[in-house]
């Protein structure tokens, strides 16, 4: 769900001035791992939702960046389900 919520970018490889910022460190090393592991299990959420969807909207979803952009298209769209709708659907 973390992929729904937010969106990571990648490390910087150059500061404030456009100075090349030494990508050897292990701070640097570890934020490239951050992003390269969380870049993964994003392209993973998207191809979930995108596996669940019928053939007629993925090509309406499968041009979003990231999971999170994916999703706030689909809540835009779709709407969200508040209490009152799953009451009216549960009449039905």
């Amino acid at each position: 769900m973390e992929h729904l919520t937010f969106a990571k970018f990648p490390p910087f490889d150059k500061d404030k001035d456009g100075s090349l910022v030494d990508t050897t460190t292990v701070q640097y090393q570890e934020s490239l791992q951050t992003y390269q592991d969380w870049s993964m299990k994003d392209r993973r959420a998207c191809f979930t939702m995108l596996y669940c969807m019928q053939d007629d909207l993925i090509g309406e979803f499968e041009t979003h960046a990231t999971a999170k952009d994916m999703w706030d298209q689909i809540k835009i769209r779709f709407g969200q389900t508040f209490e009152t709708r799953l009451r009216a659907l549960q009449l039905k």
